[in-house]
């Protein structure tokens, strides 16, 4: 998978768990509302189904120890998916998809307008931000932590849960 940036639009994991919300989460309402906790649901469940997928046919017990090692590196990558979209409609009062229609070579624009976040919902989102940035946590954070742009990530991190916490 690749990364072009800090984001986590930014990389090919990123845009395939937007393509898992996009499809059928938002397609099923028109576009017309997002709702952060079930969108939550949504990711977690690609992400499990994912790993499952990966790893088919193995025992069960391997499957739990894939889960629980692949897992959270992978939620990271949502949570941080989540707070780039959650702070786009924060400044811009809207949210915008790019959306490839079927057979179409060029992305629909969709505007949501209804954005459903609760105070729990944003709270649940900050912890795991913050948890994003925990170097005793690992997951996303070691492997960051090698890279040439770490402080450029952790910077990104930072910016988005400060954003996320004016509102």
């Amino acid at each position: 998978m690749g990364s072009w940036g800090v984001k986590a639009t930014e990389s090919d994991y990123g845009l395939d768990l937007l393509g898992s919300v996009i499809t059928p989460g938002l397609q099923e309402n028109n576009f017309t509302q997002f709702n952060v906790k079930e969108i939550m649901e949504v990711l977690k469940n690609h992400i499990i189904d994912g790993i499952k997928k990966a790893n088919k046919g193995c025992p069960e017990a391997d499957m739990e120890m894939y889960i629980d090692f692949t897992f959270p590196y992978r939620y990271d990558h949502a949570v941080v998916l989540m707070a780039e979209l959650l702070a786009d409609f924060f400044v811009n009062g809207k949210l915008i998809i790019r959306h490839f229609d079927e057979g179409s070579n060029k992305p629909t624009i969709k505007k949501i307008t209804n954005v459903i976040c609760t105070a729990d919902d944003l709270n649940a989102l900050l912890a795991d931000l913050q948890n994003v940035l925990d170097p005793a946590r690992g997951a996303s954070y070691s492997s960051w932590k090698e890279s040439k742009s770490f402080d450029e990530w952790q910077s990104h991190i930072k910016s988005l849960s400060d954003c996320l916490k004016t509102k």
